[in-house]
This record gives C-alpha cells, sequence and structure tokens, in this order.
C-alpha cells in the first residue's frame, strides 16, 4: 500500500542558529586518555516543537539517534543519516567494513528506495531505518536476516554494508520498528506486531521455538481487543506495551527479564507482572538481561540482571523477577529510558539526563569510570538541556537542547564519533563530548533530526496522554466534515489524525473500501489513470504492465500477446506469430506456412518441395512420391501429370519423361521406355510413335527414329531393323521404304548397295535390274561408262575384241567404209590410203601408181 509513514506527530524542525560559545569539558582518564581539544558546537533552540524529543520504540515519537554495538547512528536534521563507530559486517551502511571515528554518511536508497530517513532504530549489530515514504531499509549483520529483506536479493550469513529494502506484510507500513540481537520485531499501521530474524529462545513469539530463523515478517497476535503502542527489543527477547497500558515480553528469561515471575523461556507474548498491579507502562525499554519501564506515574522501575547496579536502587543484585523502583532524585519524575549492555540511562521530567550501572569506560557521564548503582546527573555542558538519550554496549549518547549530538563512554572502535588522535590512540571520554556533524559536505551547524513529543499541546506527554492526539480531529481514514468524522469514500483516503478533507488516490494507486489512510499500488497487470479510482482497472488484452502503482499499461512487443489484467507478454506459442505491437492474441500461421518456434513475428513459408495445408502448423510436409510442390508457400502437393514424374518424396517440380521415355498417366515415380520399333523424340510425352517406314528403332528408349541407312529399307513402320537391298537392286538412302531396281547402264553384284555400279567403258547393261554389265561385242565399243547400249564402230574404224571402249581408226594403207566392223580394209592396187582412220581408199593421181 501506498500510505502515509505515520500520523503526522513529528512536526518539521526549524532551527535559529544562536552562536554561542562553549567549551567541551572533558576528563581524561589515565593510560589511554588523552587530553582533548576545547570544542565550540553551535547551539540551536527548536522554534516550532512544542515538546522536543523521543521515547525510543514508541510510535507516538520519531526516535532518531540510537547509540548500538560499538557505533552510532543518527538522522540529521536534512533527513540524511550518518554512522561512526565499529564498520564490521556493514554496520554503518557506507558500503565498507572499516571502522569511522567521525560521522560519515549512510548510503540510504543505494539499492532503491527513499535516500531520506525520518527515524533510526539499532541495538546490536544491524540497523533499521524508517524512510519518508514509510518503508524501512536495514543494513550490518544479517546471518538471521534480522534486517527483513527479500531473501532473493540479499546475502544470510554475513555482512550488508549497503541500506537494503526490509520486506513488509502485504498491505502493511511500519511505523515504529524495534531491532534486537539478531531479531527484529515492529508495529505496523494498523498497530499489530510482526517480528522475524533469529528465534532459539523464541524472541520472535510466534509460538514455534526453538525454530532457528524465521525468514520473514510473522504476524504475533496480542491479546483479544488490545494494539501495541511502543516495542522494545533485548538481546535474545521482546516486550510490547499494549493500548491498555499493559505489557507483554516472549523470548529468553535466564534473569528473569521478561518480568513473568519466574525464569522460564517463552516463545509468544506473555503478560507482564513484575510492575504493582495498581501501575501501568507508559515506555518501556529491553537490554542485554534487563527490562525497564516508565509508569503512568513517572517512576521507573527495573527487573531481570542486576549484579553492576542496573536497577538504580543502590543494590548489586543478581536477578529479580519483580520490578525494582529506581531511585530517582526527590521530585523528579521520568519522561524518557534506554537501556545499554550494562547501564541504564533516563531523560528526567527537568530535561536533565540521569544514568547508572556498569561505568567501566565512562558511560555513566560523570566524570568517572566507578559503577554507579544509583543514578547519577550526567555532566552536561552549562546551559544545555537533553531531548532524546541513547545508550549503547559502552557508551551513551544524548541530543541536547540545541539539537547537537554529544556522546560519552568507550572509543575504541569510534563510536563516539570525536575522531583519532594524531598518536593512533583511542580517544575516550567519561563527560558528554561535542560530535561534530558537519564533515563529508554537511555543512557548518548540520543538527540532529528532533521529533515532538506532545502533538495535541496539551502540555502532557503523548506517552502519559490518554488522549495523545488532538481530542477533536479524526483518526487516519476519517475526516471532520459537519463537526462529525466521516469515513473516507471509496478512491479517496485521509492519511493524519485531524484532517478535515479527504485526498483522492493519485493515478496509479486506487481504495475500494470506505475508512481508509491509504491507498494501494495498483498491482502488476493493472493502472490507474485517473485520481480517485476505488478499483484498479485490467491492462487490455495486447498490454501488459510487470510493475506496482503504475498509470498506463505497455504494448505487448512483436511475437507476444495478452490476455485482460497481464502482469507480462506472453510468448506466442509455436504455430503462431504476431507481426505487430499490442495485440491480444496470436496470429495462426496461414497454410503454406509454419512457426516452429516461441516468440516470432512473422510466419515462414513452407520451403520449395514442402507444403501444409493446414494453418497453425510447426512444420510442413515433403512433398510425396508421384507429386510436387512447386516454390515456397505451397499450401497443397501437386499431382505430376502425365508425361511427368517423380521418383522421390520432397520435390519442388515433377520430372519430365525424358525423349525416349514416356508417362501415360498421373501420380507416376518413374518414366517408361519406348519399346523398340517406336520413339519419342519429345520430352514430357505420354506415349511413343512407330517408326515410320525408312526408318527403325533398334532399342528400348528411342528418342529419335533411325533412317534406314544407304543400302537398306523398310517399307514398314514401327520396325526394328532395315533390310538389305537385293542383288541388282540398291536403296541410296537415308531413309529409303523401299529398293530400287538398277537403271540400264547399272548394275548391283551384290546387295545392301546404296548406289548401283555404272557400267564400265567398253560394257554396258541393256535392262534394269541387272546384277552384271554385259562386254561389247567385237565391231563394238562403248567409250562412256553407264552406258545402256554399246556403239557400232564408224566407218575408218574397227573393233577386233570386246569390251572395247574405244573405237580404233583404220590405220594409213587401210580403210573401211562400213560400220561395226572388226577389221580394216587394204587399199586396192592403185590406190592409197594416206590418212588413219579413212573411210575409203584414193586412187592414185595420174603419174602416180601403186603395185603393192
Amino acid at each position: 500500500m501506498r500510505r502515509p509513514t505515520r500520523p503526522s506527530n513529528a512536526l518539521s524542525i526549524t532551527l535559529v542558529v544562536l552562536l554561542l560559545g562553549m567549551s567541551a569539558s572533558l576528563a581524561i582518564d589515565s593510560g589511554d586518555r588523552a587530553e582533548l581539544a576545547v570544542d565550540k558546537p553551535v547551539l540551536e533552540t527548536h522554534s516550532n516543537l512544542y515538546f522536543p524529543g523521543s521515547q525510543e520504540g514508541s510510535i507516538y515519537s520519531d526516535s532518531t539517534l540510537a547509540a548500538s554495538s560499538f557505533h552510532t547512528c543518527v538522522v540529521m536534521d536534512d533527513k540524511k543519516m550518518k554512522c561512526w563507530g565499529d564498520g564490521v559486517s556493514g554496520k554503518l551502511g557506507n558500503g565498507s567494513s572499516l571502522d569511522k571515528y567521525v560521522p560519515e554518511y549512510v548510503a540510504l536508497g543505494a539499492n532503491g528506495g527513499p535516500s531520506l530517513a525520518t527515524e533510526h532504530f539499532s541495538y546490536g549489530h544491524f540497523s533499521l531505518a524508517r524512510m519518508i515514504d514509510g518503508s524501512i531499509q536495514g543494513w550490518g549483520e544479517n546471518g538471521q536476516n534480522n534486517i527483513g529483506c527479500d531473501t532473493t536479493t540479499c546475502w544470510w550469513g554475513g555482512g550488508q554494508n549497503l541500506p537494503l529494502q526490509t520486506k513488509m506484510p502485504a498491505t502493511r507500513t511500519a511505523i515504529q520498528v524495534s531491532p534486537g540481537l539478531h531479531h527484529s520485531c515492529a508495529v505496523m499501521d494498523d498497530l499489530s506486531v510482526w517480528c522475524w530474524g533469529q528465534n532459539n529462545y523464541g524472541q520472535v513469539g510466534n509460538g514455534y521455538a526453538p525454530q532457528d530463523v524465521t525468514q520473514g515478517p510473522t504476524n504475533i497476535p496480542m491479546p483479544t481487543g488490545r494494539t501495541a503502542i511502543a516495542l522494545a527489543g533485548g538481546s535474545q527477547y521482546s516486550c510490547a506495551v499494549l493500548d491498555d497500558g499493559s505489557a507483554m515480553c516472549w523470548g529468553s528469561n535466564d534473569y528473569g527479564q521478561l518480568g513473568t515471575g519466574n525464569y522460564v523461556d517463552v516463545d509468544e507474548p506473555t503478560a507482564v507482572t513484575a510492575v504493582p498491579s495498581n501501575r501501568t507502562i507508559a515506555a518501556i525499554s529491553a537490554a542485554q538481561k534487563t527490562t525497564c519501564a516508565i509508569l503512568d506515574d513517572g517512576s521507573l522501575v527495573c527487573w531481570g540482571r542486576g549484579e553492576l547496579g542496573q536497577f538504580g536502587d543502590g543494590t548489586y543484585t543478581s536477578s529479580s523477577t519483580t520490578a525494582r523502583y529506581v531511585s530517582l532524585p526527590a521530585g523528579r519524575t521520568a519522561i524518557s529510558i534506554t537501556t545499554g549492555m550494562e547501564h541504564v540511562c533516563a531523560v528526567l521530567d527537568d530535561h536533565s539526563a540521569w544514568c547508572w550501572g556498569n561505568n567501566s569506560y565512562g558511560q555513566i557521564g560523570d566524570g568517572t569510570t566507578t559503577n554507579r548503582p544509583m543514578p547519577t546527573s550526567v555532566s552536561f555542558p552549562a546551559g544545555l538541556t537533553v531531548s532524546v538519550i541513547t545508550t549503547g554496549s559502552t557508551h551513551t549518547c544524548a541530543i541536547a537542547s540545541n539539537a547537537s549530538v554529544y556522546c560519552w563512554g568507550s572509543h575504541e572502535e569510534g563510536e563516539l564519533g570525536l575522531g583519532q588522535l594524531s598518536t593512533g590512540y583511542r580517544r575516550d571520554s567519561d563527560i558528554p563530548a561535542w560530535v561534530n556533524l558537519s564533515g563529508g559536505g554537511a555543512g557548518p551547524g548540520a543538527h540532529a533530526s528532533v521529533g515532538e513529543r506532545d502533538p495535541d499541546h496539551d502540555g502532557i506527554i503523548s506517552i502519559f496522554d490518554s488522549t495523545p492526539w488532538p481530542a477533536d480531529s479524526c483518526p487516519p481514514g476519517q475526516y471532520l466534515w459537519d463537526l462529525h468524522c466521516v469515513d473516507a469514500s471509496p478512491g479517496h483516503y485521509v492519511p493524519y489524525h485531524g484532517m478535515t478533507e479527504e485526498f483522492p488516490c493519485p493515478e496509479g494507486t486506487f481504495n475500494p473500501d470506505t475508512g481508509q489512510s491509504s491507498c494501494y499500488d495498483t498491482t502488476p497487470g493493472h493502472y490507474t489513470n485517473s485520481t480517485g479510482s476505488s478499483t484498479q482497472t485490467d491492462c487490455p488484452p495486447g498490454t501488459y504492465q510487470p510493475d506496482y502503482g503504475q498509470t498506463s499499461c505497455l504494448d505487448v512487443d512483436r511475437g507476444h500477446y495478452s490476455n485482460a489484467g497481464s502482469a507480462s507478454g506472453i510468448l506466442c506459442p509455436p504455430s503462431t506469430y504476431q507481426p505487430d505491437t499490442g495485440q491480444p492474441s496470436c496470429s495462426d500461421a496461414d497454410p503454406g506456412h509454419y512457426v516452429s518456434e516461441t516468440g516470432q513475428f512473422d510466419q515462414i513459408q513452407c520451403s520449395p518441395g514442402t507444403y501444409q495445408p493446414v494453418a497453425g502448423q510447426t512444420s510442413c510436409f515433403s512433398a510425396s512420391e508421384g507429386y510436387y510442390a512447386p516454390g515456397f508457400g505451397s499450401a497443397e502437393q501437386l499431382v505430376c501429370e502425365p508425361g511427368a514424374y517423380s521418383p522421390s518424396t520432397g520435390l519442388d517440380s515433377c520430372y519430365p519423361a525424358d525423349p525416349g521415355y514416356y508417362v501415360y498417366e498421373e501420380l507416376a515415380t518413374g518414366q517408361t521406355p519406348c519399346p523398340k520399333g517406336s520413339h519419342q523424340p519429345t520430352p514430357a510425352s505420354i506415349g511413343c510413335s512407330l517408326v515410320n517406314p525408312g526408318h527403325y528403332a533398334p532399342a528400348p528408349g528411342t528418342a529419335f527414329e533411325i533412317p534406314c541407312p544407304a543400302g537398306t529399307y523398310q517399307p514398314d513402320s514401327g520396325a526394328d531393323h532395315c533390310i538389305d537391298a537385293d542383288i541388282g537392286h540398291h536403296a541410296s538412302g537415308p531413309g529409303n521404304f523401299d529398293q530400287s531396281p538398277c537403271d540400264p547402264g547399272t548394275y548391283a553384284f551384290e546387295g545392301g548397295t546404296g548406289d548401283c555400279l555404272a557400267a564400265d567403258p567398253g560394257y554396258y547393261v541393256p535392262d534394269s535390274g541387272a546384277s552384271s554389265q554385259t562386254a561389247c561385242e567385237v565391231g563394238e565399243h562403248q567409250p562412256d561408262s553407264g552406258a545402256p547400249t554399246c556403239l557400232d564402230n564408224e566407218i575408218g574404224h574397227y573393233t577386233d575384241q570386246t569390251g572395247t571402249a574405244e573405237q580404233i581408226p583404220c590405220s594409213p594403207g587401210t580403210y573401211q567404209s562400213s560400220i561395226g566392223q572388226t577389221a580394216c580394209i587394204e587399199a586396192d592396187f592403185g590406190f592409197h590410203v594416206p590418212y588413219s582412220g579413212s573411210a575409203g581408199q584414193i586412187p592414185c593421181s595420174p603419174g602416180t601408181y601403186q603395185s603393192s
């Protein structure tokens, strides 16, 4: 819940600087106690506080100074914090484990949350601070999760040297916290009590001792109808003051410190019976083994361990289960009580400080180291009174009436904040010594924050006041209207006492109920974007919100979706995708697509050879044999048509039938070769053709018909061979579908001839289809080849042998006057033939003769 830190009882402190000089007179013990220089603090007064101060553990005032186990911390006037002293386990909250002898800033908010505090609480080895928003931060030793941090973000078993958020119960805010040695308790805004941490003696109070560790805050029931107004954490026990002035304690009781009348440990709240029956308790403080309380009449009592004079009654009593009255100065009453490890201090009604018990280190503050079994006045500088006092293990600190801080006692670890001498020796002080808070950038005049103890200004401080708030004011959750207290309406809240109006819940918060003092942060998956919301609004589908207290929702990223009221985007599951932001759902992958992983903002196309017929799938199918899936994004596989085939799965196309092959039906997984005598020159064919006459296909799978070569022929179609041409015939080819007889003048003496032979010169072939040539007869000749006949010899010529290609001319002296002759005739007497090839003889001319 987003709620105020507490009812507004801590008014702001305005300090008017009064430059008053003073000297800190410090008594120095022998040995390691060295002489101190004179300090001159700036004294201040509180201009608007009616009764400045506080009682540790009370819900009615802010505790701003805590002396603890060898260290000290203070809330400054600017709400920052400083610590000094023992740094082991990170007690100082400054990121280091080193001792610091002067005040040094605490790193509030280093792990988230505010950097300003209103209160600080510490008993032992760790600290808790209440921040300005009401949250709690803790640091230091955390062996039993006494800090109460979220176990997922902090380490148990060692120190936390930077402040961490303390995890409070859901919808609750702590208004008072009281740490013990290794455990813590808190009063919540509903005045319930919650505790956590080490529980070996039942100090958590949940009824389950010995339970080693209680990890987180556990509700500790108080008596029916009663609520807590104050807490006190001791070494291994806890106490609470209830609203009727009774008290409850629980935990270790070996010295009777629980005040229950015995020495028995208890693991749940048990009534304190040690105080007189006619008195009630106004304030309580718990120590290592000693418990002290301010009663309703201002008297002071202690019980438990008292062997060092802690009872303040002048005795050194080992233990007591009944209250022992502290011997206060005559006429004085106590208004504040604090118990250290073995000493006790109180602020009285005249604002003086008195201490008693162990004084080995000067922690009583009277200038000695002598144990004091009776209250002893603290030697404060003249002119100053005390507003706040706090006790540690062996030292004491106080806030003076001018808001400056003083410490005294042991300075072995630097817990007084006085620095170190140049020799390195510690600087103990057995009287109050001024602590300079101005270093480290704080500026001059830095001082402590101081609470208000009388918020209703009636002159009665709140621990004694039966009506600590203004009588005419309304409680938180109500406001004054027409002289009546009215519940805050839904969507509104009233944070403090005495308010006259209700306030609308700011954006990012809501309140469904009436009479509330705070509003709820919206939870993850919800928002409010206007003031005064009584309900939180679901983040609409397509948006989400992972954080508390938000005014809007975020669009989901691509690849995500969300339902109404989602605290985070939801990854799109496999088979779906979402390409846009701010979507209420994811889209199924389309047919032909798939999504195999979560959180995808795009779908993937099925690759070639695969397909997906159904939407919203995580993978694709490989195309089956006899099918194919072309290209990207196929929603179905396709049938291989006739003329094509698919011999394997996952193909993006069918194979066309090769030339010489065919596929005659669909869904084929293979191709068929054309049989002998057929062919197919075209790919992707559904059948084969018979080869034509004049051609043949000698083997299966013939792509092209083969022409019959020269000398062969084929008259039929569908032949797987050719026929040799007969003798006397020829097939000139290629591609003859018939043979032809040789023409006259030619012949073929053998089969399988492509061309007939021409008859040689001197020969002839008179008829077609001849298988041989014929020699020309004597008296004939033939000079040409390929002749169907022979030529008769011309006159003047002859041939006397067969197969003669050329006729022979008659030689001179002979002649031939006829054709076709096989010889020449000699010239008669008285004649002559002067030339060859003469067709006749010539008579001798007159004057000549021829007698041969």
